[in-house]
């Protein structure tokens, strides 16, 4: 007597990832007491890709999030970045915020992932925000892109935002 097969799904595996955001700074000479701290780091949560298809995971800079297609499920903690730029300039002075590179490779072991899509305080702002205040709170965006059945793992990098004092 034969044993039935039975059909499976294959296994997927859960994926963890943030984003570091790392800061600098730059003045006209001579520089005055400015800083750029980001106390809170973009994480896209645990991410459960699609077996057949590429996907998207994007966190707004207002915390709002989406994925794209409806197979893939984003988890726990997603979080947008947040960084703190102040500066003691009198009179006070244009700060020009931006993400420098338009696109960002996180790591897992041999595995990789790319974010792209970074957007400053709104998603219409795009990768550049220009302010003018002493001091002032920017939330980082971004999208990340998953492949089909991309390798479980803890995903990790960082993305340099920059200050220009004009």
């Amino acid at each position: 007597m034969k044993k039935a097969r039975r059909n499976r799904k294959p296994k997927q595996s859960a994926t963890m990832v943030a984003l570091s955001v790392l800061a600098a700074a730059s003045a006209p000479l001579p520089a005055r007491g400015q800083t750029i701290t980001c106390p809170q780091n973009l994480m896209f949560g645990t991410i459960m890709p699609c077996a057949s298809m590429a996907a998207d995971v994007t966190i707004e800079p207002d915390g709002s999030t989406s994925s794209s297609p409806g197979c893939v499920s984003a988890t726990g903690t997603q979080l947008q970045g947040r960084c703190i730029v102040s500066g003691t300039f009198f009179p006070v002075q244009v700060m020009q915020i931006s993400v420098t590179a338009p696109v960002e490779t996180i790591i897992s072991g041999g595995n990789d992932m790319q974010v792209n899509d970074f957007n400053l305080q709104s998603p219409a702002a795009g990768p550049i925000y220009t302010v003018t205040a002493f001091i002032t709170s920017v939330n980082v965006g971004g999208t990340l892109n998953v492949d089909a059945a991309q390798a479980g793992g803890s995903y990790s990098g960082t993305v340099t935002v920059s200050v220009v004092y004009q």
